[in-house]
């Protein structure tokens, strides 16, 4: 039992050296000042400009991927024209 006492004893003394040695600096700073002469004022137009080319980069990826699928899916124009040839061929008649 006095060893296990000891043990954490030393461990004890051993923490307390360690959280000595431990420091922490800390630095406030308060932000700079915002000039109100350098903050522009609203501005609906720069918001009505974001908006037309959010709309634009839309349209353009919307454009591109239909690109793609039509290159992608060339080879089903044939097949369809074959199919529907198929279905629309003559069906013989039979008789019972």
């Amino acid at each position: 039992m006095r060893t296990q006492i000891d043990r954490l004893e030393s461990r004890q003394r051993t923490l307390e050296r360690r959280s000595v040695d431990a420091t922490l600096t800390v630095t406030f700073q308060t932000p700079p000042a915002i000039d109100a002469r350098t903050s522009r004022p609203w501005d609906a137009l720069q918001f009505l400009e974001a908006g037309w080319l959010a709309a634009l980069t839309i349209a353009k990826a919307l454009a591109e991927f239909a690109l793609i699928l039509i290159g992608f899916l060339w080879w089903t124009v044939p097949l369809g024209g074959l199919y529907l040839l198929w279905r629309r061929r003559p069906r013989r008649v039979t008789t019972p």
